[in-house]
């Protein structure tokens, strides 16, 4: 069953304009083109609430979404891919510097998007030292699941576990396409609401 009730809070990357530190957060990261929003938008049960692109890299600040579960979905930027004007990108180490600085209090959750026909990037590291750095639990959602056949799905969780130091039982597949893995993440994140 899908969040009930998602709306749309703040989209800016200035802490001035976030919403007030009242909610527990959940931050989606990861590597542009990964899925982020069409989970964000599947978790909801809707297609129109996270904007979906054609063109990877559209995402340049942080998007609040609030669900009447009493929590926030934070959207973050993708990283590795900017086809857009220099001038507009906002730094994605600054903008994840000032969010981690001013409320790592309230995220209760990093959910790290993987593609999951890809191997671990170093941004991916990254996310996963800031993770560990501000002591934040984290998920890895592998997405596009429905691209690997069942052997894959069995081994690619293991491997990526192996890879980051975490367990295996913090590897979650996911399909948007398919709505399968949803329900699992959303159990996830509610337990560590």
């Amino acid at each position: 069953m899908p969040f009930k009730n998602p709306r749309v809070v703040a989209t800016s990357p200035d802490p001035a304009y976030w919403p007030a530190a009242d909610l527990p957060e959940f931050l989606f990261a990861g590597k542009s083109n990964v899925g982020k929003s069409s989970l964000i938008n599947a978790l909801c049960g809707t297609k129109k609430l996270a904007y979906v692109g054609q063109t990877p890299g559209k995402t340049r600040m942080l998007n609040f979404y609030e669900v009447n579960e009493g929590i926030r979905l934070v959207d973050a930027p993708g990283y590795g891919y900017q086809k857009t004007d220099p001038k507009r990108n906002i730094d994605f180490g600054t903008l994840m510097e000032r969010y981690f600085d001013l409320r790592s209090n309230l995220c209760k959750g990093i959910l790290l998007l993987m593609d999951c026909r890809r191997d671990v990037s170093e941004d991916d590291r990254l996310m996963k030292q800031l993770a560990d750095e501000f002591d934040i639990p984290l998920l890895v959602i592998l997405t596009k699941t429905d691209k690997l056949n069942t052997t894959e799905k069995k081994r690619k969780p293991a491997l990526i576990a192996k890879d980051l130091g975490i367990a295996e039982s913090r590897v979650l597949l996911t399909s948007s396409a398919k709505k399968e893995g949803t329900d699992q993440v959303m159990q996830r994140m509610l337990a560590m609401k």
